[in-house]
């Protein structure tokens, strides 16, 4: 493989994986935020008087992981279309 491809490869797996903490960390507060990981409580006005919320961690971690797998895909996405607009930009200068 060439040193070219692999650096690509690289670059489209780092975006990736930064795309995927922060559509992990966006899903956490999305969940938390909307209200959708948080359990009712018995009497349901006790978090209004400063009693606790419960806060349900399956639906956190569901949120979490639709979020990072969305966050790779787009962060991996714009790595290529980034490259790939740079290599039509070089090819339209240079190769005329």
């Amino acid at each position: 493989m060439k040193s070219e491809t692999k650096e690509k490869l690289q670059k489209m797996g780092l975006a990736a994986m930064k795309g995927a903490s922060k559509g992990g960390m966006a899903g956490v507060v999305v969940a938390i935020g909307a209200g959708i990981a948080v359990v009712a409580t018995a009497p349901a006005w006790v978090p209004f008087v400063g009693g606790m919320a419960v806060i349900s961690t399956a639906t956190v971690a569901t949120c979490a992981a639709v979020g990072a797998g969305a966050g790779a895909v787009v962060g991996g996405t714009r790595e290529h279309f980034k490259n790939k607009k740079i290599e039509e930009t070089f090819d339209k200068e240079f190769k005329k």
